[in-house]
Formats: structure tokens, sequence, C-alpha cells
């Protein structure tokens, strides 16, 4: 008999999600993936989605006539051929649209998966009858992450357990009986971590880092940068020189960044006149047109397949440069470099598919595979080694025998209750298996392979690495109680080929009376599945009344409760009040609606074990009868802030609501009622983050106002609250902007935010200023009155209202300039005073509002490190300076019209 049960491991979902419970003798979808992004090929070499089927029954079972759906109203969707599974066998399905169902070869479903769920379904010959089903839709799948059932388990031989092994010279050297337990060979090499092999990359690229003694000259231009690279190491122009692997090419010294955050490290003598040069191998899935870009302070150039995609040979800040290449399935060559000679300095390389000359969201990192980037390889450098090969036998084995013969025991209780055992290889070029004696599996072996075999066929690195799955369980009676052994003959497709790879791997299990789903971040395709990782993702917080000012509409009066739920059953919440982050262990454990007393900042988290804990989500409770009243003295609101005064890095701090205002009875000047009304009569945005994000000595960045760049930046949330379009919370991160107003007796400091996706929000997607804007933002200022204000030197002459009319006025004339808009600014629910939104004037707010593309716009501003001296942050600046000479000097009408 069928049951209905709710599956735990995907409750997350907002309609309930429901796992259609097949008797356990049934075939069932065992495990699929829908985001295939660099696993498991087809025989087209196309990565393809794939479901998996599994027979854990004890008899042979025929799928001819059952189906596969995608789609609740259609059962027959894509109907089986007679294809019969062994006993404890798995069928692997590409969900490819390719619609193959020839019995013998590779199967494609004529549908194919969606990465965001919908519904999948095994359906009985009748048509009717649904066997098993995901409904109303599994969950989000990310890259290269399985779901499917957990199995009852047992590893027999694990990754990277250990191992003898021979590369025999001649015949003599191997004895007949060497695949078997009671052999005892001579001259073996014993006890050594699998894989074996040698020749495969670890992921990412090869940086080399060289530093040009200006000694010898200065890299003014692509020839210097060239040069510099060409030359022998020691040579007399290189004066420093660092080599290394990094998962992506993305590094930043100082000066303006590129569109990526999580720069990887430079060598600390990285600072002038110097080349970064990345190398490696990508993986194409698809073929087709694919773009390739450099952003890069100063020049440089992409090659692929030692073909130039991309030239940049010029000095400039940070900027685009982008080339196209038409590119076949399968592995490349990329080397990629950027030099810099003096300023800012930073490089990134990126690229999708398709064709377009500007930079947007949809570029990823190249070697960024997690995020969706085009996964890169490259040869181990120094003591880094392949995640694969543990035990390098290249000395001994290469140009020496094309096989190597390895043999790994491992003990057993016997075959147990278990119905499946599963024999998982990782291998180049072929193999031949045996356990206890006796053949379990084969794979581009010769019918009879001797002492020196060739492998039948060669295999590519990257199908190499996945590991195929070959159905054991025949084997399950042999196996005793005691010492077993796997014997594995691995062979390379010649003597003198660069790269060789076995690596075994033995599970046995069985599938639970009650069937439970869970993701694995290593799919097992045609194989018993690995231990879960994450039964699912606990669903995200709820927060009732939510974020804003209060007393309102919802609530009458103060104080006023806040419930926090998740609809995952069996989850936690934590919360914090202080603006620091909540984790699994750190925050107050919810139990109770929360009771809103004074302003309030809630963040929280909800988790589950064995489950993936939810983002962290901020809502701040803005009370204006508390807001008028906090910190009346000047006095720190609390731990973490920092002490009012010049007592840090010199930097005066100036917290609190000015009773003289608030409690004055000249209600032109002040007055509660008119404060109050104040708070509210303009919208708020509200800046969470860890205190010691903005008040510790040495990493705060109010401590430091000095600081740029990246390093210091500090992720925090942004809510804009009161305001018309109804308010948003967005992840961002946050810097201190300005020039002179950073000065350390400014107590109010202006605020740089920047959206990026490993925050959480790749944007700002909110209309800021109602119609007359764009909706999308990379980032966005928060300023203040800068170097003339009363709080600034008791300064009476406030540019707040001129510096915002100039631009206004410029605006509505159809003039290009940033749209403006008064805001009151909280820091972790303190006030700090009035503030604008204001439209950072850069290459991509030219090209929102005067049109072309971002990378041919020049913006030169005077924001550089070393003062007010005139820098670029887009494009070059030898057209500012063609600008300048035309137009100096100004003796007459006519020199505004020279051209």
């Amino acid at each position: 008999m069928m049951t209905m049960r709710l599956c735990r491991a995907a409750a997350f979902l907002a309609a309930a999600f429901f796992l259609l419970q097949p008797a356990v003798a049934d075939p069932v979808i065992s495990e699929f993936v829908a985001n295939n992004d660099n696993g498991l090929r087809d025989e087209d070499n196309t990565l393809q989605d794939w479901i998996e089927i599994h027979n854990p029954s004890t008899t042979p079972f025929n799928v001819d006539g059952w189906h596969l759906t995608d789609n609740a109203t259609n059962l027959t969707k894509w109907r089986f051929p007679a294809v019969t599974l062994a006993p404890g066998d798995f069928l692997v399905v590409f969900a490819s649209s390719k619609d193959r169902r020839i019995p013998g070869a590779t199967l494609h479903t004529n549908f194919s998966l969606r990465q965001e769920g919908e519904y999948l379904a095994l359906v009985r010959p009748d048509g009717t009858t649904v066997q098993q089903q995901y409904a109303p839709q599994y969950p989000n799948q990310q890259p290269d992450r399985a779901y499917g059932l957990i199995f009852n388990r047992t590893t027999l031989i694990a990754d990277g357990a250990n191992a003898n092994y021979l590369v025999p010279a001649s015949a003599g050297a191997l004895a007949a009986n060497w695949n078997t337990v009671a052999a005892t060979p001579g001259g073996w090499t014993l006890n050594r971590p699998l894989g074996l092999g040698f020749g495969f990359n670890v992921p990412g690229l090869t940086i080399t880092v060289r530093a040009k003694n200006t000694a010898t000259g200065l890299l003014n231009t692509q020839a210097d940068a060239e040069l510099l690279l060409s030359r022998a190491t020691g040579h007399a122009d290189i004066l420093n020189e660092w080599v290394g692997v990094q998962p992506t090419f993305n590094v930043l010294g100082s000066g303006g960044d590129g569109h990526y955050g999580n720069n990887n490290p430079l060598p600390i003598w990285a600072q002038e006149d110097y080349v970064v040069r990345a190398q490696g191998t990508i993986t194409i899935a698809t073929a087709g047109i694919y773009t390739f870009g450099i952003n890069s302070d100063d020049g440089g150039k992409i090659s692929i397949d030692g073909a130039v995609v991309m030239n940049d040979p010029t000095l400039h800040g940070p900027q685009d440069f982008l080339g196209q290449v038409n590119l076949t399935a399968g592995s490349h060559t990329i080397d990629a470099y950027f030099w810099e000679r003096g300023g800012g300095d930073a490089g990134e390389l990126w690229a999708r598919a398709g064709s377009t000359t500007v930079w947007d969201a949809t570029f990823r990192l190249v070697g960024d595979s997690a995020n969706g980037g085009l996964a890169a390889f490259t040869s181990p450098v120094g003591t880094v080694t392949s995640a694969a090969v543990r035990t390098n036998i290249e000395t001994v084995m290469k140009n020496v025998n094309a096989s190597c013969f390895v043999r790994v025991p491992f003990s057993a209780t016997g075959p147990g209750a278990f119905t499946s055992a599963s024999l998982l290889m990782r291998y180049n070029d072929g193999f031949k298996a045996w356990l206890n004696g006796a053949a379990i599996g084969e794979s581009n072996a010769p019918a009879s392979p001797v002492w020196n075999s060739t492998a039948t066929t060669a295999r590519t690195n990257d199908v190499s690495l996945v590991a195929n799955g070959f159905n054991i369980t025949a084997a399950l009676p042999g196996i005793i109680n005691g010492t077993n052994l796997l014997a594995v003959q691995g062979m390379n497709i010649t003597a003198a080929d660069g790269n060789f790879l076995t690596l075994p791997e033995i599970v046995a299990g069985s599938l639970p009376a009650v069937l439970e789903s869970a993701f694995f971040n290593k799919p097992t395709p045609a194989a018993i599945n690995t231990a879960p990782d994450s039964l699912g993702k606990v669903a995200d917080t709820v927060f009732v009344p939510a974020r804003g000012f209060y007393p309102n509409a919802v609530t009458t009066s103060v104080p006023f409760p806040v419930t926090i739920t998740t609809s995952t059953p069996g989850a936690s919440i934590r919360y914090t009040t202080d603006g620091s982050m909540p984790t699994e262990t750190v925050g107050t454990l919810y139990t109770a609606p929360i009771s809103i007393t004074a302003t309030t900042i809630l963040r929280a988290i909800a988790y589950r074990a064995n489950w993936e804990s939810t983002n962290v989500d901020t809502h701040s409770y803005m009370i204006p009868d508390d807001i008028i009243l906090q910190q009346p003295t000047g006095l720190a609101p609390g731990a973490g802030w920092a002490a009012p005064g010049n007592a840090v890095n010199g930097q005066l701090i100036d917290y609190g609501m000015d009773p003289d205002i608030v409690n004055n009875a000249n209600s032109t000047i002040g007055g509660v009622a008119q404060v109050k009304a104040a708070l509210l009569a303009i919208p708020s945005v509200s800046i969470v983050t860890e205190n010691a994000n903005l008040w510790n000595a040495s990493t705060g960045i109010y401590m430091n106002p000095g600081g740029r760049g990246l390093g210091w930046e500090r992720k925090g949330s942004m809510e804009i609250l009161n305001d018309p379009a109804g308010g948003i919370q967005v992840e961002c991160g946050i810097r201190i902007r300005g020039g002179f107003s950073r000065s350390g007796d400014n107590p109010k400091h202006a605020f740089h935010l920047y959206f990026r996706e490993e925050y959480g929000d790749a944007k700002l997607n909110y209309p800021v200023y109602g119609d007359a804007a764009t909706d999308t933002y990379n980032q966005i200022d928060l300023r203040t009155s800068q170097n003339y204000s009363w709080s600034f030197g008791g300064d009476g002459t406030n540019s707040f209202m001129r510096e915002e009319f100039t631009r206004q006025a410029h605006v509505d004339m159809g003039r290009p300039d940033s749209h403006v808009k008064y805001v009151h600014l909280y820091l972790n629910g303190v006030y700090w005073g009035l503030y604008e939104f204001d439209e950072r004037t850069e290459a991509d707010h030219c090209s929102t509002y005067l049109g072309g593309e971002k990378l041919n716009w020049d913006v030169v501003k005077c924001e550089q490190s070393d003062g007010y001296t005139t820098g670029v942050t887009d494009g070059f600046e030898a057209a500012w300076i063609q600008l300048g000479q035309k137009a100096n000097p100004l003796t007459s009408p006519g020199v505004y019209t020279r051209r």
C-alpha cells in the first residue's frame, strides 16, 4: 500500500511538499541533479541534468512502459523503453529534452528540469498511478548539488583510504593471485592514501605576481609589462616574484575596486610597477560565443588557446575591457594579465556565455564555479595537491608502464541486511576491479588485461574527476566477516601519457521503510547516495508587525509584541538587539513574543540541526517618543560603542538628542511635538551592522575615517522606512565616503553603500526617487552636510540647501546631475541626523541617464587617497586634460565655443 506523508526534508516550501511513498520493492527516483554545471556528461559530451532510477528489490525489474514526468496534468509525458534493472541497480536518465529511448543506449527525457523547482514524478505503466512524486515541486537546486533519498548506508572503502600499489617492470613481478586476500605479494608500496595518480589539475588559476625593479625602468607601456613576464626567474628586472594557486583572478591593492568583492591578497611588496598574470584551463560546457573581460587599473590582455581575445594597452583607472570568442565544448587554456604603473591597482577576470560589449550582473569571475562561473583548473604549485590525487606515482609509472595494480584491504562483518552495493570510480583512463578475487566492474579495459595493458579509450580530466557508479550488488554475498580485498588494475592510454588516476570507493546500503529526501553536495550518479549534507533549507523568518515607526495604524500603543516565526517545523530562532549578527549559537533563543518598549533593532536567524539556516533578517522598530530622549548627555548608547570625545584616533563622537532643542518651548526652534513631527516628515534610513564594524579602534570604519577601498568596507543592513514607495531592506557593504569631511574632528561622516551578490543582494532594486529616476543601483551615497555644518567647527554656512538646490535644478532643467532625497539616518537604532540619498555620479550613472555603454564614459574626480588630487574612477583622463588645455585661459567668449 502507498501512503502519503509530509517530507520533512522539504517542508520549507510555502506550499506543502509531498513525497509519495512507494513500497520498498518498487523502483524509485533515488537522486536527481537539476543544475548541472560541472558534473556528469552525456554521450554527446554535454552537461545535462539527470534523474536516477533505483531498483531496491532483490529481483530484476523491467521498467518498460513506466513514465517520468514534470507535469502533474500529463503523467505520461515520457515513456521508458524495455530496460531491465538488476537487483540493487541504478539507471541514469538525462533530463535534456533530447528524447532518446533506445534500449541499451543512453536515455534522455523529452523535458528538462528547472533549478528553481517543479513537479517530478515516476508513474506506473497504467499512466494514472503515481508511483512516487515530488509535489507540488522539489526545492530550489544549487549548482552541482543533488537532491534525493536518504539511504541506510555504510562505507566499506572511503575516498582517501590506505592502499598498496605496484607498477611492475615485467610480467614476473606480478603474482598470479595478486587480486585475492590470500596473496602475500612482495615489492609493493604499502599504506598510501587513495587516489593514486599524477598530472591532474587543481581547481583555480596559477597566479604570478612580478614586481619591476624600477632601477632598470618603469612599466610605462604594455611592451614593458610583457618583457617583464618573459624574463627568466632571477633576472635583474624582477625585484620580487610570487607564484601560487588562487580560486579566481580577483585582486585589489588600492584605489577603486571593480565589480566583485572577496579579493585575493597581493604580496605586501606589490605596491607600484608590477604585473599579475593568471594561467590555467577553463571548462566550456556548451559550445558557442563567450565574452571575457578584465576590469583593471591599468592595462591588460586575455588570450585563449594562444589567441588574443581582449587587448588593453593603455594606462587608466578601474575600467572594463571585453572581447568575444567562439569556443567548442571542452577544455581551453587561458592566459590573462594586468599591469600596474602607479596610483590605484586592481584586476578581475570574468566571463559569461553570449556576446556583449558591456559588463552586467550575469558575468561571473572565472573559476567561481560555485556561483555559476566557468570552472578553472591549473597544475599544482609547490605544496598544492589535487583533491583527487593524494599519492603521486608519476616517477614510478610514467614512461615505465601503462598499468598500476592496487590492493585495498578493508574490514566488514559480512553482507548484513544491505540490498545494494556500489563501486564508485574516478579513473583515467581505464580499469578493471575485483572483490575477493571475483570481477565486479570495468571500463575502457581490454577483455583479458595483462601486466602492462593500456586503456582502450582516453578520458579527459574533467570527465575523469566525476565519480562513476557501478552496481556490485551481486558481489554482496561474497563479502566475508573479517578482512576483504578490493583489487584494481588501473590503466593509462599509454605509458607516456601525462595523467593517470585510480580512486575507488565502495558503499553498501538499502532504503529505509519510510523514505526521506535531502540535499547532497556530492552527486553519485548510478550509485548509492552519500550521507546527506542538508535535509533542506529552513524557511525564512517572518516578523509581525514588520519594521517601521510605531505607534501607527497597526499598533496604537507602546509597548507592543513582535512575533518571529518560521514555517519549518522543529526550527529554532535566535535574535539580537545590539546590531550583532545572530548565529545558531549567538543571540537570545526566541521562545515568546518580544515586547518592544523603545527603539529596537531586531536581527534574527532560524536554524535546525542538519538543515541550512536562513539568512539574517533585520527589522528596525523606531519609537519617536524614545528617539527624542536618546543619549541626552552624549554618552555612548551601550557596550561596543566608542566612548565620546577625542579618546580614540582623534575621532570626535557626539551621540544623542540635544535636550535644549527637544525641550525648547519655542516651537519655531524645537519642542517635543516639533521634533517628533520632523522625524516623520521625511523617510528614514536605518543602517545596522556589528558595533565593532563602526567603533573598533583598529578596524572600525568610523574610528578610521581615512580608510579607503575594499579593506575598509563592512557588511551591514540598510532599511528604508516611512517612504512613499513602501520601504525595503537590503544587505550591503558600507564604507565611509568624502574628502575633507573624513577629518577626525568631524563627528558626522558620510557613507558609501555597495550592493553585491556576496552580501545577498546584487543590486538595490527600489525607486529611491520615485518615477523620476532609475530603480536599479550598484551603489549609492548617504551624504551629510560635509565640511560646512554646525557640527564641524561650528560653521554656520551649512551647504545642505544650496548644494541640493543646484543638483535638483540641474535635473529639473534636463541637465545631467544626481537625484537627491533628504532622509533621517539611524546607526544601530541611534539617531544620526539629517542626510540625503545621493546618486553616485560614475560611469554606470552616466550610462543610465545619458546613454552609451558604461565602458565608454570617463569619470574624473577629486577623491584620491592623497588629498584633493584629480583622479580617474572610470575610463581615461586624456580627454579631461585636453578640455582643460582648450579652456585655458578663459580670456574671451570664443574660448567657450572651441571644439
